[in-house]
């Protein structure tokens, strides 16, 4: 048990707690003040790193503008140092990046440190970053095609301009304020994949091991996968663990769900996930508005780790999501009530999330008062079940047109309310797809939900937005709604030319529905 001894920042408190728990193999961390009803207060970015650790939170947490919970791994990198890996200062460039004469990315890196890659390294690259969460805005994986003095010529063209001074404080030590360079364990899917592959042939197995869980893309993004809209985001993914190696050739313990492709640098990159930990919140609130998009609870590449809460009230100051699952296998949250945010405009004011995870759920919760209660993004085989949502502003629950693959969404509540997000005119319970993201969501099974109240005008029970492929709509009960099944149309940004394919709808129940099924009449 740490006793917080004030309502001063106890983030330095908490970590330092956390980090010798996690040093001696695991524990059950229970955090409060002497008098658990006395608040907690956190300021900065409590990061659970190890793995069999719970973190308990009895007393109320009042977060700041900046306060976070994460449960938080990484993918595996390293920097060759003069002592072995990760010795000496983190390579970083000496000044801005440039192109060659092929327009591929070019890393000028300071002196001497060109011999400490190698041809073939597979390369994170990261420039700017936010100084409110801590998170790299500005991104980019490629391949040492060759070396040139100290000179790094990579395989594809930059993403992002990638400075040698961003003029900003330094929050992470060397090489923060400058684009700093890391080779990855990852090895080169040699061979194109299919779905229901288990095995995958690669250039060299050396950095991976049986066991190793793992993080299989290539690098195709939304724009890559239709050039109708520009939207940067990764598109292509999945989390699967190492059964067996033979030769370059390894072996997944559970078969591939898509494809990947060489020419796209696919890779099979080791993760160094936090494994079974979990946080258990009581209470959370915000003293002050956030003044960016900080989520409350988080789990970033973790493996077989949870999140319970009682309540998390963000009607004070909650910007960004309350609750979020990203990168990360089999992770849960289960249990709790998000009610409210301060503000709902894109991006903002989400309730439960599930980001480029794979088989994760979230189930459980009542939310109320959310841009979109549960958003699902570039998921493989993830679900939302037994949760309730009322006077949400967009959806209740939202695949969100960015590649999501086998997700169920089942014996949910959801009721709708008068309120609508800023510039929005139509909302829906359930929403397959999106408007302006139009990247497909596929075979998606929607099944044995209750959904009501959606009368107003622009309002529908269920969407299904182009190019969303073989959804199965059963068994659901849709009442006192104005639209109960509507094909929503995509944005003016948007070629209107995406078209829905296989929608099967079945044993259904439309309740004092005024039109139960209109797939013509939205033509925006």
């Amino acid at each position: 048990v740490l006793i917080v001894p004030d309502a001063g920042d106890a983030t330095d408190l908490i970590n330092t707690a956390l980090d010798e728990m996690g040093a001696e193999g695991g524990g059950h961390l229970v955090v409060q003040r002497a008098s658990p009803r006395d608040p907690v207060t956190l300021s900065g970015i409590v990061q659970l790193r190890w793995s069999d650790v719970t973190l308990e939170l009895r007393s109320p947490i009042h977060y700041t503008a900046t306060g976070s919970l994460r449960i938080r791994g990484q993918k595996s990198e390293f920097w060759r140092g003069p002592d072995g890996p990760d010795t000496g200062t983190i390579p970083a460039v000496r000044e801005n990046a440039f192109t060659d004469t092929e327009g591929r990315l070019v890393l000028p890196m300071r002196s001497g440190e060109g011999a400490r890659f190698q041809v073939g390294d597979f390369l994170v690259i990261r420039g700017l970053r936010d100084l409110v969460t801590g998170t790299t805005l500005e991104r980019q994986y490629t391949e040492v095609i060759a070396i040139d003095g100290d000179d790094l010529i990579c395989a594809d063209p930059p993403l992002h301009a990638f400075l040698y001074d961003y003029g900003q404080a330094s929050l992470d030590g060397e090489g923060f304020n400058t684009t700093n360079v890391r080779v990855m364990r990852a090895a080169a899917i040699t061979s194109a994949t299919i779905p229901g592959q288990y095995t995958v042939p690669v250039a060299d197995t050396g950095y991976l091991a049986v066991g190793d869980l793992c993080f299989i893309d290539d690098q195709r993004r939304e724009v890559d996968l239709n050039p109708d809209r520009d939207f940067d985001n990764p598109a292509n993914m999945e989390i699967a663990r190492i059964a067996g190696i033979s030769g370059n050739e390894i072996t997944f313990e559970t078969a591939l769900r898509r494809s990947y492709l060489p020419q796209w640098n696919a890779r099979v990159t080791k993760l160094e996930a936090v494994e079974r930990s979990h946080i258990r919140l009581g209470q959370a609130g915000w003293t002050e508005p956030q003044t960016a998009r900080v989520v409350a609870v988080q789990i970033d590449y973790g493996a077989h780790c949870s999140i319970m809460v009682g309540e998390i009230d963000g009607s004070a100051g909650r910007i960004g999501q309350a609750l979020r699952l990203s990168y990360s296998y089999d992770c849960h949250v289960t249990g709790g009530y998000l009610r409210g945010a301060w503000a709902h405009g894109s991006g903002e004011g989400y309730g439960a999330t599930l980001y480029y995870a794979t088989s994760c759920s979230v189930s459980g919760l009542r939310i109320s008062g959310q841009r979109h209660s549960i958003l699902f993004q570039a998921t493989t085989a993830c679900e939302a079940f037994d949760n309730e949502s009322t006077d949400e502003l967009i959806t209740g629950i939202d695949t969100h047109g960015t590649a999501c693959l086998a997700t169920v969404i089942r014996d949910n509540r959801i009721s709708g309310g008068a309120r609508f997000a800023p510039g929005v005119t139509q909302k829906a319970g359930i929403r397959i797809g999106n408007s302006a993201h139009v990247v497909s969501d596929r075979d998606t099974v929607v099944e044995g939900n209750l959904v009501s109240g959606f009368s107003l005008a622009g309002c529908a029970a269920l969407d299904v937005v182009g190019p969303a492929r073989g959804t199965l709509l059963a068994r659901n009960v849709l009442a006192d709604c104005a639209i109960g099944l509507r094909r929503q149309g995509n944005n003016a940004e948007t070629a209107n030319t995406q078209h829905i394919d296989r929608l099967d709808v079945c044993d259904n129940s439309f309740v004092r529905v005024a039109a139960p099924v209109d797939l013509v009449s939205d033509t925006s």
